[in-house]
């Protein structure tokens, strides 16, 4: 909007000389604005230490994390050009669009001045003086459109028709929406004995998945070992332990997971008598030290609450020279396609609940470099990464180094 008032203003100058100065002020603040909060490090000290002071004191716990988030999540220029791009055709659009509804308030100007009036007009509302710009948008419009003999009257007609079309109605509809879905924030995934048929039923449709990760663990267990003792954590219902138990058939498999039900489902699933279901979470494996083999763990990560203490509890449980298997989804995966997955999952029948919870589980993933650098500083060595930029997941073979 900023960069269509600019254009707007220059090409009304001859017209309005001192409009120019006006948008060339606003837009130099705005600028500094972006490059202080969005590229300046010392806007993260700043907002760091606004968060820590007495006035959020209640909220600290749950802001803080935000700034770190803010900062992490900030696009690269490259990865903003297009959406800037989209950005200007739909505002041309939409002055195209109120162009021909001038028409039905018998405002008639030449249509290229019609859309820089329009844009520097939006600019001039956005100068926090009013609400929503009501008064200051009415303001301009009536002082530009003087030039051609436009009557007051009509001008706040379409003025006012713009407001209430372009910001009244979709703040009043995402108002509703926000009221509904804010309804869920705090709301706990429950699984039901339905639930874990429906994730059973889903996850049995892409065994390729599990046949890959599968081969991954065969290959990084040692030809030596007769008996490979390999724990899955967040076993869920055994569909990826079944893939393991195939590849490796002379495993004897232990897997974890915080719900009887999953563990009910994985025991029946599994069918083995080398396989053992047990209540635990990625925080508390109910194993010994130096027990296991392989320990393996698929999309779990971004559910556990302290991953720093998973990853050592991880490395207790394993053998010297064991090696951890991890598949995790990626924090950069893009929004558009994360949406054109859930549309996907629609698509498949998936259910409510099982599409919420995969979507929701990007909300807390990790990026491949975080999730390397917790694993060297828990005493782990990098021996294997498959990871695409911006794929919906990534891959870490990871080795516990021998004290």
């Amino acid at each position: 909007m900023m960069s269509i008032g600019a254009v707007g203003a220059i090409f009304l100058s001859s017209i309005y000389p001192h409009l120019f100065y006006i948008i060339v002020i606003l837009m130099i603040i705005s600028i500094a604005l972006f490059l202080f909060f969005f590229k300046d490090k010392r806007s993260k000290i700043l907002f760091t230490k606004i968060v820590k002071s007495r006035i959020f004191a209640s909220l600290q716990h749950r802001i803080e994390g935000s700034v770190e988030s803010f900062y992490e999540d900030l696009p690269k220029f490259k990865d903003a050009i297009l959406p800037f791009g989209i950005s200007i055709f739909g505002w041309f659009l939409k002055y195209s669009m109120f162009f021909l509804i001038a028409k039905m308030f018998l405002i008639e100007i030449p249509y290229v001045y019609f859309i820089m009036v329009m844009a520097v007009a939006d600019v001039i509302a956005s100068i926090p003086i009013s609400i929503y710009g009501l008064g200051t948008r009415e303001v301009a419009l009536i002082t530009m459109f003087n030039v051609w003999g436009i009557e007051k009257e009509p001008i706040v007609s379409l003025s006012l028709f713009w407001f209430v079309i372009v910001w009244l109605t979709p703040s009043l509809i995402g108002a509703v929406i926000t009221f509904f879905e804010t309804k869920n924030f705090d709301n706990k995934f429950v699984l039901t004995d339905n639930t874990v048929k429906k994730f059973e039923s889903y996850m049995r449709r892409y065994p390729k998945f599990y046949q890959g990760l599968a081969e991954i663990v065969k290959k990084n267990i040692s030809k030596k070992i007769k008996k490979p003792i390999i724990v899955d954590i967040g076993v869920g219902p055994g569909i990826l332990t079944a893939e393991v138990k195939k590849k490796v058939p002379e495993a004897k498999i232990f897997g974890v997971d915080p719900s009887d039900k999953m563990l009910k489902a994985a025991n029946k699933n599994v069918n083995s008598k080398d396989f053992q279901a047990m209540l635990g979470t990625s925080e508390k494996i109910p194993l010994q030290s130096n027990f296991a083999d392989v320990v393996l763990s698929r999309f779990s990560l971004t559910y556990w609450k302290k991953p720093v203490d998973s990853f050592l509890e991880i490395k207790r449980v394993l053998k010297p020279g064991g090696r951890l298997v991890l598949e995790a989804l990626n924090k950069d995966y893009p929004k558009l396609r994360l949406f054109i997955t859930k549309i996907h999952m629609n698509f498949k029948l998936a259910g409510d609940d099982l599409i919420k919870y995969h979507v929701d589980a990007y909300k807390t993933a990790y990026r491949i470099q975080d999730v390397e650098r917790i694993l060297k500083k828990s005493g782990f060595k990098i021996t294997f990464k498959d990871s695409v930029e911006k794929d919906w997941k990534f891959t870490i073979v990871a080795e516990k180094l021998k004290n």
